[in-house]
């Protein structure tokens, strides 16, 4: 990344529109919310075949919903970009600025943390993606998409905490210097 994107005003732009992004989908998921898929789009992302995801796709057809279901995967996707390119610069802005090896620890924790969610969140959307717009239920795709949410999740919930505990501190540092 250059100097001049590394700057806090970049960081907060990214990380909160990805945050804002995220809450509205995860709001109007019921939506997608079907006897054949009572979680919506988690029954999605972690449906394992091909059949499974011609199911939910049905239910999604005869709900109306398939359209919706493809418009959240174009935000789902800005959200990955935004969110996790957000999270890595607060992580090496915190890393830079700080004089704690502590807190450079847990900035550099949060930094691995939204890559690996970046990645495999990506990695996961994009096999939806291909499966929603394109090929309709593949049992690769659905395999790799199911595959890649367990440890999204983690990496999410290790990410989230860890950033938000070293801006913190990092904020509380600086007050100290003040």
């Amino acid at each position: 990344m250059t100097k001049a994107f590394l700057n806090w005003r970049t960081f907060w732009v990214l990380w909160l529109t990805g945050i804002a992004i995220i809450v509205v989908l995860i709001s109007q998921n019921d939506l997608l919310v079907t006897d054949i898929a009572p979680q919506g789009m988690v029954d999605h992302q972690v449906a394992a075949t091909a059949k499974r995801v011609e199911d939910i796709h049905n239910s999604w057809r005869a709900a109306g919903a398939m359209q919706f279901f493809r418009v959240a995967i174009v935000f789902d996707l800005l959200f990955i970009v935004l969110y996790s390119t957000g999270g890595v610069i607060g992580g090496m802005l915190v890393r830079r600025g700080t004089r704690s090896a502590w807190l450079k620890a847990l900035a550099a924790l949060a930094i691995l943390a939204y890559t690996a969610f970046g990645i495999l969140d990506m990695t996961e959307t994009l096999c939806q993606a291909i499966q929603g717009f394109a090929t309709g239920g593949n049992n690769a795709l659905a395999g790799i998409a199911a595959m890649a949410q367990p440890p999204k999740m983690v990496a999410f919930f290790v990410g989230f905490p860890s950033l938000v505990a070293a801006l913190a501190w990092f904020r509380l540092e600086i007050a100290r210097r003040a």
